[in-house]
């Protein structure tokens, strides 16, 4: 038996989150039939299109990436539809891992669809079964915007042309990258003066989030780079795939999407006060907030990275990052930065003198 098979089953059982184990004939061959499972004992399960799934053994090899579908006993209907370039071939594939007894397993389905921790930003009463949008995927019908869109997006002329702008966007995002910390050096010697530095800064660091924005969506399979995201939208690179990627657009303008929860907050406080706020908020993130946040993803017992740690790919890899090292990297980066402004003004090194 391939030692990751192995693993996995040993970890299973060690959890208790399985009922049947089904010996094939071979001894060697050791494979748990989920569609044979009743749902007596807790297991994570995926709803899609009003049925449930046990994708356990399949997240590991996720061509998406195991992130991806790390967060567990919700509704990802809307994200098979939407983000697949053949949901219907998608959802065949899975159907070896549809749970027996659906009635049971429906009743697991979580009414509330982020941690604890972040409760306070969903309105009283909030159910995420019933706040999830539902849309008309049927792929039969030719004339819904989302079929005509994807039909003439998978042409090989337009794929050609997608490959050929990406390699054009990832060289500009490099030719900005090199631009900034070339920028910062001069800026911390007191060379440039702020009337300059100040948009020169806000473009480029809203160009960066425009970058990582577009890398946490392109790329198959986790991305270091969607990092670049941090550097405005911060945090975002720990918690993309599922706060942006799967919360964000799959339940948009709805009570699910999580940013409706912090920008409508946002949108409550008196109009001259929005900005400092916004401003202070964002400062205690950076240089507090998504540090607890990330001690928290990476060793809270119910953080997905630790929940699916003994599940492991066709390669004996872990299916989940032990370190997010693009996450650590973008913090030390801004805290840095932001210590040496302090440093060089303090100093009277890193500012010009307007006479």
């Amino acid at each position: 038996m391939p030692r990751a098979t192995r693993t996995l089953l040993e970890s299973r059982a060690q959890q208790g989150a399985f009922d049947t184990v089904t010996k094939a004939t071979s001894t060697e061959d050791v494979k748990i039939k989920t569609a044979e499972l009743e749902v007596e004992q807790y297991r994570p399960l995926w709803f899609i299109d009003g049925e449930a799934y046990d994708l356990a053994e399949f997240l590991p090899n996720h061509p998406g990436g195991a992130i991806f579908l790390c967060w567990k006993d919700r509704d990802w209907s809307i994200s098979v539809n939407t983000y697949h370039k053949d949901p219907t071939k998608t959802k065949a594939a899975v159907q070896k891992y549809k749970v027996a007894n659906q009635e049971a397993a429906m009743k697991q389905m979580k009414a509330v669809h982020v941690p604890e921790s972040a409760l306070g930003f969903l309105p009283e009463g909030f159910d995420a079964r019933t706040a999830i949008p539902t849309y008309d995927f049927d792929p039969e019908n030719k004339q819904l915007f989302l079929n005509e869109c994807r039909s003439r997006v998978l042409k090989p002329d337009v794929q050609k042309k997608i490959k050929e702008l990406d390699l054009a966007f990832d060289r500009m995002t490099a030719a900005i990258g090199a631009f900034y910390l070339s920028f910062l050096a001069m800026w911390l010697s007191g060379s440039i003066p702020f009337y300059i530095s100040v948009p020169v800064f806000a473009m480029c660091k809203t160009a960066f989030a425009g970058a990582g924005h577009y890398l946490t969506h392109r790329k198959v399979g986790d991305n270091f780079w969607n990092c670049l995201f941090d550097v405005n939208y911060v945090g975002t690179a720990l918690t993309g795939m599922d706060g942006h990627d799967v919360g964000h657009h799959a339940f948009l303008l709805s009570e699910a999407d999580p940013k409706a929860g912090f920008f409508g907050g946002m949108m409550a406080v008196p109009r001259l006060w929005r900005v400092p706020a916004h401003t202070l908020q964002k400062f205690f993130l950076t240089m507090v907030g998504i540090f607890l946040k990330g001690l928290e993803v990476h060793l809270a017992s119910d953080s997905p990275y630790q929940q699916f740690k003994h599940l492991l790919d066709r390669q004996g890899r872990r299916a989940t990052p032990a370190v997010v090292w693009s996450f650590w990297m973008v913090r030390s980066f801004m805290v840095a930065e932001f210590v040496l402004a302090c440093w060089c003004g303090v100093h009277g090194v890193g500012l010009v003198s307007s006479s």
